[in-house]
């Protein structure tokens, strides 16, 4: 049985979105593309990840409806399951090595003049780049191997199902997002900082500000991207020694109050949910089409529908999380002066102070978030 023209305009488009993911964000950087419309691109991406896993389902199941006559067919169908993983492993680490990023949301020469000299964040960048890129690779070839070594473990079976297919792909990208979060998000406190005492005192204070028992505090070494980095986490608050060294006490007040508002305002939980539903959401895929293989393209419509749902969710929650955070914030401590002068240091210090003046799905602008703060100030 030929092998239908749609199946390879199908296989080109798998292969085609990975490279331009891969390729867009230099070529943008290279003709210094502005940081607004550079943003608008980075967000396209979750859009051309949807439009990947649709062509890759339907190369599948055009595949799986004619049964390999040969070792052609058969390196066909590893090439489309390979084309199955090939985005998100671009998109969670490649994309993000910061390289192109930087270039484009990174500091102007006044900018860098104000930033703390000792920062180094042209190096950092260059040594995150460079990790990164190995992660990638690494996952990539492990992907591809493990692919093929399940043909040749099943002795090349003359009948594949649209599961037999899917299933390890889709099991491995599950571990390969759970690996990849575990590993960037990993937390090393240093329990012997000479700051961990200044700063259990201060989360205390703020906590009974804020009505919440204190939370364990801990001290991190600071990130290349964000230096001056604070977050609340289900196991207590994370601070960086040089945000600790650096910010005066009224501004490390202020983070520490948003950090534990979040906490206080049951944000953390919501984040986390949110964060689950998307490896659910690839589970219940996997279920639903080995249960209901009769009704498999309104399973697919039915979880992409979700998909997109959850990401729009996202996009107007965690903006509002942070306003709500920064009102609880300057409500407890009174000081919106300071409030300000502390997010405008956070700005300035960023290895991206461009994108800080840009609204992210996490995050709105610096600068809507003081004139938020000043407005609470007049009410």
């Amino acid at each position: 049985m030929a092998i239908p023209p749609i199946f390879w305009l199908i296989l080109f488009i798998q292969y085609a979105l990975p490279l331009v993911v891969l390729v867009g964000p230099s070529v943008l950087a290279a003709r210094n593309c502005p940081a607004k419309i550079y943003l608008i691109f980075i967000k396209s991406f979750i859009f051309l990840l949807l439009v990947n896993l649709a062509t890759t389902f339907s190369g599948v199941v055009l595949f799986a409806q004619r049964p390999p006559s040969s070792m052609n067919d058969i390196l066909i169908g590893i090439i489309a399951c390979a084309g199955f993983v090939s985005l998100p492993v671009f998109l969670q680490s490649l994309v993000r090595t910061y390289k192109a990023d930087f270039k484009i949301f990174g500091p102007t020469p006044e900018q860098k003049q104000e930033q703390n000299p000792l920062l180094e964040l042209d190096e950092k960048i260059k040594v995150l780049h460079h990790k990164l890129l190995n992660i990638n690779i690494a996952c990539l070839v492990t992907f591809i191997v493990l692919l093929i070594a399940i043909y040749f473990l099943s002795n090349l079976a003359p009948q594949i199902t649209v599961f037999s297919i899917l299933l390890f792909p889709l099991v491995s990208l599950i571990f390969f997002m759970m690996l990849f979060k575990a590993v960037w998000f990993r937390l090393k406190p240093n329990v012997t900082s000479e700051h961990l005492e200044t700063l259990t005192a201060s989360v205390i204070e703020s906590a009974s500000l804020i009505g919440l028992p204190p939370p364990q505090a801990f001290v991190i070494p600071p990130m290349a991207t964000v230096p001056y980095n604070c977050l609340a986490h289900p196991k207590g608050l994370y601070i960086s020694s040089l945000m600790l060294q650096d910010f005066p006490e009224e501004e490390r007040k202020f983070i520490i109050c948003h950090e534990l508002a979040h906490i206080k305002l049951g944000h953390i939980k919501v984040r986390q949910t949110l964060r689950s539903i998307y490896i659910i959401l690839l589970v219940l895929s996997v279920a639903c089409m080995k249960l209901f293989p009769d009704a498999f393209w309104w399973t697919i419509g039915f979880v992409v529908t979700l998909i997109l749902f959850t990401k729009v969710y996202v996009n107007s929650l965690y903006p509002r999380h942070e306003f709500e955070a920064d009102a609880l914030a300057v409500k407890v401590m009174a000081n919106p002066q300071a409030a300000a002068s502390c997010l405008n240091r956070l700005s300035v210090n960023s290895a991206f102070p461009k994108l800080m003046e840009l609204d992210t799905p996490t995050h709105p602008s610096i600068s809507k978030r003081i004139v938020a703060m000043s407005t609470l100030q007049e009410d």
